[in-house]
């Protein structure tokens, strides 16, 4: 049979080899063909060529055919073995040829993706794990905030306490310091050695330049006596000397109170033993305070007619007076007679003896 396209619908018509070098009418549009002569030469070609393909097209080239070895083959395979069937092999296809015909259209080999897959996986779980410690790090130092109400302070809250800590100094004003409240003695009252067991007493203490090598040791035992007082106890403290009047309180008694006892040392720290000593009007403002006891210290030598002074100066009270002679053995004698006269304790100090009474 002879193949050919209508000249005018392109429509293909089958005619038979009888009309090779003739005409023939198209079947569909009617149109006149003109059939080539050299066609019918090629009719026994196209007709194995027809069977071919027909044997070719009833198989899939991609139907892949189990081989002996138990493989499957390729749809390369089944082509050859139509063509060997045929008859065609020798018709220009060489066995190369169909060989490397055979290696164009096979597949290529699969991949093993499973381990490249693995390996991801397990690299985005360690970032997410690493991820979340540090999430988890950084919250539980991040310092919390406390909670604040919009609308204002909820009922439950308390109100703002008063600062009671001491105000820090500054350059414009400088701060109030409470006098220091040293801590009370572990002994009972006593001054030099000698028990203070009256309710009230007045420490006289002279202050002239005669006494200086001794005072600053005799003004550290009055401290350690004035702390050892009972708050029940009232004191005062009356320095002897002429020319200033350095006191406490400046009037009367006051309780042995740690306030009052602090506010006495502040006292004693500007005093100091300078000039002449003249102990009448000490000795008239102790014993107008009407203390039951005085306690009278000097480190000076004092006149024989001291006691006859003192004692002019005591008319009219029943006070008695203790006498202390500090490093001045000369004046024993005198001070003796004076603590007697008053029924008070005389006691001989010597420099030792006052430096241990001040620790």
């Amino acid at each position: 049979m002879i193949r050919i396209n209508c000249t005018n619908c392109k429509a293909l018509l089958t005619i038979d080899e009888a009309f090779a070098g003739g005409v023939c009418r198209c079947q569909h549009c009617g149109t006149i063909q003109t059939v080539p002569s050299h066609l019918k030469n090629s009719a026994a070609t196209q007709g194995a060529q027809s069977k071919l393909a027909e044997s070719v097209a009833s198989k899939s080239l991609y139907n892949r055919k189990v081989k002996g070895d138990g493989s499957p083959g390729s749809g390369l395979d089944a082509i050859a073995e139509v063509i060997a069937s045929s008859g065609l092999s020798g018709s220009g296809l060489s066995q190369r040829q169909i060989q490397q015909q055979r290696e164009a259209y096979e597949l290529p080999p699969k991949k093993n993706l499973l381990m490249p897959l693995l390996i991801g996986a397990g690299v985005l779980i360690l970032i997410l794990a690493g991820a979340v410690v540090y999430l988890a790090v950084r919250s539980s130092s991040a310092p919390s905030a406390a909670p604040s109400s919009p609308s204002g302070p909820s009922a439950d809250a308390q109100p703002a306490q008063p600062d009671t800590t001491t105000p820090q100094a500054t350059d414009s004003a400088p701060a109030y310091q409470a006098p220091t409240l040293h801590p009370r003695s572990s002994g009972a009252p006593s001054f030099m050695g000698v028990p203070i067991t009256e309710s009230s007493v007045v420490f006289l203490l002279d202050s002239g330049s005669g006494t200086h090598s001794t005072f600053d040791a005799m003004v550290q035992a009055l401290r350690q006596s004035v702390e050892s007082l009972k708050p029940t106890q009232k004191f005062a403290i009356v320095f002897w000397k002429s020319d200033i009047d350095v006191s406490f309180p400046a009037k009367g008694l006051v309780s042995a109170t740690p306030q009052n006892v602090a506010a006495a040392e502040k006292i004693l720290e500007d005093v100091y033993a300078s000039g002449a000593s003249d102990i009448k009007p000490s000795l008239k403002k102790a014993i107008a305070a009407n203390p039951s006891v005085i306690e009278l210290a000097t480190g000076k030598w004092v006149p024989t007619d001291f006691p006859k002074l003192v004692l002019d100066a005591r008319k009219g009270s029943s006070v008695k007076i203790n006498c202390f002679c500090i490093n001045q053995s000369a004046s024993s004698v005198t001070l003796k007679q004076l603590a007697d006269s008053t029924k008070g304790q005389f006691r001989d100090v010597s420099q030792d003896d006052l430096k241990g009474f001040g620790q």
